[in-house]
């Protein structure tokens, strides 16, 4: 910046001595300059004779600063030129739109210094263009044709006053006869992705700034379908997920349909399965809205049975040395009754004393446990409302023992009986138990095979084979199977290759 100081001096007066104290300076802002110009101009009156070789000595500093921390301290020598005509310049590196404090003193050429004249304030205000520093923003409910949005002008610099103009556009392109402050959504608008150019204009010029995008909801779209949870028997109460969906949907309806047939009065997000259902898939379409509109997706179907049927789901096994075992992140499948067979070391005196699975107790079944003096033990725990999902299955033993295994079944319904049986024995390559299963029944057979090579083969007997599990460091496996029919007196088990110990348990549920 170039800051004039203009000279407003006396009649010239004697001097004396060159080397006498020159008078204080007077120091006044020139009534020409006005604080908008970027060359400051001061007056400056002192008693004294200027001649070539004296010096003009003036310092800024911020206003209220310390006159020993200056921002300028300039000392110029006065040329004749100058002298004559009552004015000199000298740059100054002022920030703008700041205020400044301001003094001067005389030097001689013998480096006689005067007093400090007055300080002076000033304000250096000069006129700049529009420069924006926080973009305009759009606010308002993108959620329906006819709502209103409403932009902000941002933040800006510049020489006042400022005045704005505004240009509504959808991806870029310019709205018609949008340019005012405030819109109002369009049926046409759907999805779309707004922006607001808000031109700002003064004296000096103008600028523009965009506002960041603004999307305008749209009719629900379904990302990921409903989901039917829960038991699939009769009198089972099955439950159904809204899905996932783009949109923002504000309400969800629900429709059950039984092979595709609306059921009446069954609109809620749950559904109690009827006698009539049996054999049927059931199915539940949800009606995701908002205020563009509604859209539906149907959940993949479910068949209703009139018996309970179990289903196995996974197995692991644990071969860390404890009193506690736990299996993390197993798969227990849904939410609902869940049965867990228990194989662990044998070791005199020692037995399972509890199971959960993600922090739920489950229950001993009577009569469905055995152990083999020979080192086969295994039993049958029950959790009739299992969390469903991955879960933390936990084991725990009455002491010490060095390996667990688990197989685990899901129910499709809560059985109203509960009941077990169990048989154990050494030198075998078989072993079977006697269980009465009722009218649309099932039974759940797991055996703990102890032998010290791999099984060549392994089967069912009247039964399912889910499962074969081999524990590495014990050469002892694990077996599941399920019967779902016939009911009745039935005799189940497993038979393998190889001659070992063996212990067998049988779970019996009823409808």
């Amino acid at each position: 910046m170039s800051l004039a100081l203009k000279l407003g001096l006396p009649a010239r007066a004697a001097l004396g001595s060159r080397g006498a104290v020159p008078a204080a300076p007077t120091l006044a802002m020139d009534p020409t300059w006005t604080s908008v110009q970027n060359t400051p101009k001061f007056s400056i009156e002192s008693a004294i004779t200027v001649v070539a070789g004296y010096k003009y000595r003036i310092q800024i500093q911020p206003t209220g600063g310390n006159w020993s921390s200056l921002t300028q301290d300039i000392t110029h020598t006065i040329t004749s030129a100058e002298d004559t005509a009552d004015a000199f310049s000298f740059g100054f590196a002022l920030l703008p739109n700041a205020t400044y404090d301001a003094r001067l003193a005389v030097l001689t050429p013998a480096g006689v210094v005067s007093a400090w004249s007055n300080v002076v304030t000033f304000a250096v205000n000069l006129l700049a263009a529009p420069v924006n520093t926080v973009l305009p923003a759009i606010t308002g409910d993108g959620g329906a044709a006819g709502n209103m949005l409403s932009v902000s002008t941002g933040t800006w610099t510049g020489t006042a006053p400022i005045s704005f103009a505004y240009q509504w556009k959808k991806g870029g392109a310019a709205i018609s006869g949008a340019t005012a402050s405030t819109y109002m959504i369009q049926a046409g608008d759907a999805g779309g992705a707004l922006t607001v150019d808000v031109t700002a204009t003064n004296s000096q010029g103008n600028a523009t700034a965009t506002s960041a995008t603004f999307t305008v909801g749209a009719t629900p779209t379904n990302t990921a379908l409903p989901a039917i949870t829960g038991p699939s028997l009769v009198g089972g109460t099955l439950r159904a997920s809204q899905g996932s969906w783009s949109g923002s949907p504000s309400t969800y309806a629900y429709q059950w349909k039984s092979n595709g047939t609306n059921i009446p009065g069954a609109t809620t997000s749950s559904y109690v399965t009827q006698a009539g259902d049996v054999g049927n898939s059931i199915t539940c379409t949800v009606t995701a809205s908002n205020g563009w509109g509604s859209a539906s997706a149907t959940s993949a179907g479910v068949t209703v049975s009139s018996s309970l049927l179990a289903t196995y789901i996974s197995g692991a096994s644990n071969t860390t040395t404890g009193a506690s075992f736990t299996f993390s992140g197993q798969n227990v499948g849904a939410a609902g009754p869940c049965v867990i067979g228990v194989e662990h070391a044998i070791v005199a005196g020692l037995s399972v004393t509890a199971v959960s699975i993600g922090g739920v107790a489950c229950t001993q079944i009577a009569g469905a446990a055995a152990d083999s003096t020979a080192g086969a033990s295994i039993d049958i725990w029950y959790c009739p409302n299992s969390p469903g999902g991955t879960q933390n299955v936990v084991v725990t033993m009455s002491g010490s023992q060095t390996r667990a295994a688990i197989a685990v079944f899901n129910l499709n319904g809560t059985p109203t009986t509960v009941s077990g049986a169990n048989n154990k024995g050494s030198g075998l390559t078989s072993l079977t138990a006697a269980a009465t299963i009722p009218t649309n029944g099932t039974a759940i057979v797991v055996a703990n095979v102890h032998s010290s090579t791999a099984f060549s083969s392994a089967a069912g007997t009247n039964a399912t084979l889910d499962a074969n599990f081999q524990l590495a460091t014990a050469g002892t496996s694990i077996m599941a199977a399920h019967h779902n029919t016939p009911t009745g007196a039935q005799t189940m088990g497993f038979s393998w290759t190889g001659s070992t110990d063996a212990a067998l348990s049988i779970g019996v549920f009823g409808p």
